[in-house]
């Protein structure tokens, strides 16, 4: 297979299953309290990427990991992903899907913002063109939400936003930070 037909084969396997997250979360919020789906996830999450290690043989590296490390990951894991999860997931069980979805992607739209002061990055001008029509869509589908859907929704919307800008600007720091120990 070509380069760009595995390109293209990976970025439609993700289309499919970012489309399915808004339903799978209604779904799963319908059955289970927030706190207790982030929890299950969660472990998981960790069993899986365990045994990502174990059949990779990297196991020794965590072996090698001290203590104040391990302590120092699981911190930053409290900020991101559990702190915004649990807004995100907040989100979700008060927001139709097809609204939630689109207001939880704009956090790589603000972590591009924020790479450019932090990181050092250059972005071409047709790219802040491309995020800022990524930004208008997000505004537009809320927006165009029936009001009922949004009755009494703004300020979840809005502590997804700067949850969403805690997370751009968390990511950007961490990299920055992570960058600068390595050099």
């Amino acid at each position: 297979m070509k380069k760009s037909q595995q390109a293209y084969l990976y970025a439609s396997l993700a289309v499919v299953l970012w489309g399915t997250i808004p339903t799978a979360f209604k779904i799963a919020l319908s059955e289970l309290n927030i706190v207790t789906m982030l929890g299950i996830t969660t472990l998981i999450s960790t069993a899986v990427l365990f045994a990502i290690m174990i059949l990779t043989g990297k196991l020794r590296l965590l072996r090698q990991t001290t203590g104040r490390e391990l302590l120092w990951s699981a911190l930053l894991g409290l900020v991101n992903p559990v702190a915004y999860y649990l807004i995100l997931l907040t989100a979700y069980s008060r927001l139709p899907g097809q609204v939630a979805q689109p207001i939880n992607m704009i956090w790589p739209i603000i972590l591009v913002f924020f790479s450019i002061p932090l990181l050092g990055q250059r972005i071409p001008a047709r790219s802040f063109l491309a995020l800022a029509i990524s930004l208008a869509g997000v505004y537009i589908i809320y927006h165009r939400a029936p009001r009922s859907a949004r009755a009494g929704q703004t300020p979840w919307a809005s502590s997804w936003h700067s949850s969403a800008a805690s997370s751009g600007l968390f990511i950007s720091s961490l990299t920055c930070a992570t960058g600068a120990m390595s050099r």
